[in-house]
């Protein structure tokens, strides 16, 4: 009987320690629709107080669409943008550059800083050639790193 309490603690305190990691995991996710705007300007936005990122994982899930950027995103953090397939098809998110007012076109996707930073993108396509289907060839990069 005793054994059977001690493993009953032991259990329940093993659930007491993870659960909150699970929650704090799940919060440090952002999904991001192609439908709410500019992703650039989303995840600029999703900031804290103090200035540093909300999130550390953005969850892209528009596949019908692509998500648009109208300016480099710069991180020094580390940082994950991850695609989910469409089920059924796997179809996966696209990421590719707006034309801007001026009729230019950014550069860069993404540009990292952070020198212990990690970065990972897993099920996305970086597309190069902008909305209006011209390609800006003498700064087009897909990810730069300092």
């Amino acid at each position: 009987m005793k054994q059977l309490l001690t493993a009953l603690l032991v259990v329940a305190l093993a659930a007491l320690i993870l659960t909150p990691l699970q929650v704090l995991a799940a919060s440090d996710t952002l999904t991001v629709y192609a439908s709410t705007g500019v992703i650039d300007a989303t995840v600029r936005g999703d900031t804290l107080a103090n200035g540093s990122q909300a999130h550390h994982v953005y969850k892209l899930v528009s596949t019908d669409t692509t998500y648009i950027f109208d300016a480099t995103m710069t991180f020094n953090t580390s940082i994950t943008f991850l695609g989910v397939p469409k089920a059924g098809t796997g179809k996966l998110p696209c990421i590719q550059p707006d034309v801007l007012s001026n009729t230019t076109i950014p550069g860069v996707f993404f540009t990292f800083t952070g020198q212990h930073s990690t970065v990972t993108f897993k099920n996305l396509y970086l597309f190069g050639v902008a909305i209006n289907n011209t390609v800006n060839y003498g700064g087009g990069q897909g990810v730069h790193g300092r």
